[in-house]
């Protein structure tokens, strides 16, 4: 696990130096823990405000889907099946988290403060 997060890092920096313009990793399960990957790409959903202290917001409508919330390590953190499009992550430590929805493949980044 510390090796994907090593990977996920240096591909972070390398893109904040403009020496990467985007990359896309493939989600991985080791020992039942979801990797630390993100994308780029058509198929992904984004949120904001991100840094977020409370309520975290959607770019797309995923009212009625399942969405799911880990930490960087991996540890499954909460769920919750949508009523509208945003999440109160206020409960959350602040740290890195990670939101999966139930049909995409690739986890979102977001910070909680």
């Amino acid at each position: 696990m510390a090796l994907l997060i090593n990977v996920f890092r240096i591909l972070q920096e390398a893109q904040s130096k403009n020496l990467v313009q985007s990359y896309k990793t493939t989600e991985l399960m080791i020992d039942g823990v979801i990797s630390n990957s993100e994308t780029n790409d058509s198929n992904s959903f984004s949120v904001f405000p991100n840094p977020v202290n409370q309520i975290l917001h959607f770019n797309s409508n995923l009212v009625g889907k399942l969405i799911k919330i880990y930490s960087i390590e991996g540890k499954f953190m909460k769920e919750q099946i949508l009523r509208n499009s945003s999440i109160d992550v206020s409960e959350l430590k602040p740290g890195i988290y990670f939101l999966k929805d139930e049909e995409k493949l690739s986890p979102i980044k977001f910070i909680k403060l």
